[in-house]
């Protein structure tokens, strides 16, 4: 049985007690066909109807009847069947594959009778879709007007499969067109095996987003007990809408909170969520706030904000399921405006930092405003001296063990002469200095404390280089019996530069907010390196392109059928990128080494025997990286530091991924040495992985993921696998399920452990959203 996509509703406008005016022939239609048009006289229904039909006969007592595939139109609507019978010029008797549409809505049936005075009629056998998704089989469908539908004996759904992925039998259903559906007695089945019995449902029958009350969401905790939460949805006119929320838990007890959604323009976007509680077990109220917006102005400026407040250190790692939020310490604020020019931009921002500690104490930064000025490299005229430029100015406020309300003024110009002799030679001269002017700074009093004065302090800071790269060399490669093989570019290029840079005899009194601060202390050094590089030529990348016979697939929350959460996802096939006949050079292979030496200070110490003399040298540690990205999908990236005291390897980390039509991974793996002692200890190994990884199935419906990091040499009392989560997930054209496995385990205080399970129907929302976890 295949249901077309519509909305079903018998139409009483549809159908009119007439007489026949004029019996005629139409010019198109068919040999053997009759066509006529027919004037209505029945009270309020005053129209003409077109009819078309194999035969047309009027009987003795004045009813009309029409056989063979009748057809009418009527005010843009259709009705077909078999054989139709007008009586007494207002109750008409439909039977055979009778249909009705109108306005995207439909009915068909075996048979039809419709009362044209009262605009009432019942269909027997009735199949019908409401637009905008609403499709029914019922034994009985009865129509009153033009917008509402009784069922009796029913099954609906939002599926369009022959035999649904899920359905509900109910015994009797109202549904109002462009409103909503109620629905009683209430048998929900997956496929043909019932699962869940529900008394009373209200359904959103209509285009635009519906209010109403979500379904409930279950849960458990350790320490808060179980937990019910109830969502009511309220749209806004076309671009905003809020959700309300209330929790109840039956130990911590009743929370609460909502999330307003808005689109000012077709350039921006606004979210503000929030939640708080009187939490029982905590001893007091506890709260979170989140206020995001991204917005573009006619005059160049774009804002962004991302404001974050909340209550206690404690609050992520007990509400939060986000690994992101529940592992991080710091809370954010932050309102920018920029504008980039031809070759400068402007930065204006406010930012709140709070950083939070596990004493309960935090320390908290802010800078109203911090108005920022650069200014990329640029020639002078027509000298061969280039600029750029770095300034600011801030109003600055600490507060922590010491309290700071300060002014900062900053200028930081750089000038260089590029020169190139030779294309296969570049040499790079540049100077620069820095000036930063503070209203206050810190004095270092004699005990070994510290104290804000309010005493200005103007700190400098000059600095000079020259960097030579080359000579460079390159080669060109190709199979030289095949001229349609690929070309690959090879090039060569070692490195030297020298460096000095003044130091700051007042670094320890400047107040430190930001990396304009964090002055490195004086050099005198030179770096050197080699760099190698492959390039060959590829067709550049179009955009995914869609496919017209591909099923749309359904995700939570009304989400598409790309790749979302935290666990990597193919595209399903038919969103295959498709390569254009542009080509473009691509770099597939890359490897670079570095090393500094100064001239007057140690770059590196490390202590070897752990009696407290630490083995110095005024080399650093020589560093290696490499990447490989033989195709779009693939790259691979390693990077070592070999430590020249000890003359080992001191760090390796490697990391890639891989994206393919089914699977997708990403992984990184970080190997620390521990060389020498720290504070007399032996200094210990750290070796961790962390492994994501998603295959995509059955055209991207079914998909099944994992992550977590093991780590091989924990500490003592850690576990090995501090984070790992399984998810499968199954979403089709009308419905979707989830199951996930959440463990967390980082440190006493960041600790939960959730099993979920969730189950999504297009039109409905979560029938089932249960998580059982605690904190362990």
């Amino acid at each position: 049985m295949i249901i077309a996509k519509g909305t079903g509703i018998a139409v009483a406008f549809l159908l009119v007690s007439f007489g026949i005016e004029s019996r005629c022939l139409a010019a198109d239609a068919r040999p053997g066909r009759v066509s006529a048009t027919l004037s209505s006289v029945a009270e309020g229904r005053v129209g003409d109807v077109q009819v078309e039909a194999d035969r047309l006969e009027q009987t003795r007592e004045g009813d009309t009847v029409l056989e063979g595939s009748v057809t009418l139109h009527f005010q843009q609507s259709r009705m077909q069947a078999d054989r139709i019978s007008f009586r007494q010029k207002r109750t008409i008797e439909a039977e055979g594959n009778v249909l009705m549409v109108w306005e995207g809505n439909r009915i068909s049936g075996t048979r039809m009778s419709y009362d044209l005075e009262s605009d009432h009629g019942v269909i027997e056998n009735a199949i019908g879709q409401v637009d905008p998704e609403f499709f029914f089989w019922a034994d009985r469908a009865e129509t009153v007007g033009r917008d509402l539908v009784k069922l009796e004996s029913a099954t609906v759904t939002t599926c369009t499969q022959p035999i649904p992925y899920w359905s509900f039998s109910v015994s009797k259903a109202k549904v109002r067109i462009g409103s909503y559906a109620h629905l009683w007695n209430l048998r929900l089945k997956a496929g043909k095996v019932p699962v869940l019995y529900l008394p009373y449902l209200l359904w959103p029958v209509k285009k635009d987003r519906a209010a109403g009350l979500l379904f409930p969401e279950l849960g458990t905790t350790r320490d808060r007990g179980r937990v019910l939460t109830q969502g009511l949805f309220l749209p806004m006119g076309q671009s905003a809408d809020v959700t309300l929320f209330g929790e109840y838990y039956t130990i911590a007890g009743y929370g609460g909170g909502g999330e307003f959604r808005w689109a000012p323009n077709d350039k921006g976007v606004a979210l503000l969520n929030g939640f708080y509680i009187q939490d029982r077990v905590y001893g007091g109220g506890r709260y979170r706030v989140t206020y995001r917006q991204t917005q573009e102005f006619l005059n160049g400026f774009r804002m962004v904000a991302d404001v974050n407040q909340v209550s206690d250190f404690d609050f992520f790692t007990d509400f939060e399921r986000e690994l992101r939020l529940a592992s991080s310490p710091t809370i954010l604020g932050r309102v920018e405006f920029t504008r980039n020019g031809e070759w400068t931009s402007v930065n204006i921002r406010d930012v709140r930092r709070e950083q939070l500690f596990f004493d309960g104490s935090s320390l908290v930064q802010r800078a109203l405003p911090d108005v920022e000025w650069r200014g990329r490299s640029r020639r002078m005229g027509r000298t061969p001296v280039y600029v750029s430029f770095e300034s600011s100015a801030a109003w600055i406020q600490q507060f922590g063990d010491l309290d700071a309300d300060y002014f900062r003024a900053d200028l930081y110009p750089t000038l260089s002469v590029p020169v190139s002799q030779a294309p296969w030679l570049d040499i790079t001269p540049s100077v620069a200095y820095r000036a930063t002017w503070y209203s206050q700074h810190l004095s270092h009093q004699p005990d070994g404390s510290a104290l804000v004065e309010d005493n200005s302090l103007m700190r400098s800071v000059g600095r000079a280089s020259v960097e030579i790269i080359g000579p460079k060399f390159s080669r060109i490669f190709q199979r030289a019996d095949d001229p349609q093989a690929p070309k690959y570019k090879h090039t060569f290029e070692p490195r030297l530069a020298y460096t000095y840079q003044q130091g700051a005899d007042n670094a320890l009194d400047v107040l430190v907010y930001d990396e304009v601060d964090r002055i490195i202390s004086a050099q005198n050094l030179f770096s050197y390196g080699l760099r190698t590089r492959v390039f060959t030529r590829r067709p550049r990348a179009e955009q995914p392109m869609a496919s017209s016979t591909s099923t749309p697939i359904v995700f939570p929350d009304g989400g598409s059928s790309a790749a979302s959460g935290p666990l990597p996802f193919s595209r399903a096939t038919s969103d295959a990128v498709r390569p254009s006949r542009t080509q473009e050079p691509l770099e597939i292979l890359s490897f670079e080494i570095n090393q500094a030496r100064s001239i007057d200070q140690n770059l590196s110490s490390l202590d070897i025997d752990g009696d407290g003399l630490a083995e110095t040298s005024r080399y650093s540690p020589i560093l290696a990286s490499g990447r490989y990205s033989p195709s779009e999908g693939t790259d691979l990236d390693a990077r070592v530091r070999y430590n020249v005291i000890a003359q080992r390897i001191s760090e390796f980390n490697v990391a890639g991924n891989l994206r393919g039509d089914m699977l997708q991974t990403n992984f990184s793996f970080v190997r620390r040495v521990g060389l020498g002692f720290v504070s007399g200890m032996p200094a210990s190994n750290e070796t961790q992985m962390r492994l994501a990884a998603g295959l995509s199935l059955l055209e991207g419906k079914l998909r099944i993921g994992t992550q977590g990091t093991y780590v091989f040499h924990p500490p003592e009392g850690q576990q090995r696998n501090p984070d790992r989560l399984w998810r499968m997930e199954y979403y089709t054209q009308c419905c979707g399920f989830l199951a996930e496995y959440l463990s967390r385990d980082f440190s006493a205080t960041n600790t939960r452990q959730e099993l979920r399970f969730t189950v999504d129907l297009r039109g409905i929302g979560k029938l089932i959203d249960v998580h059982e976890g605690q904190d362990r």
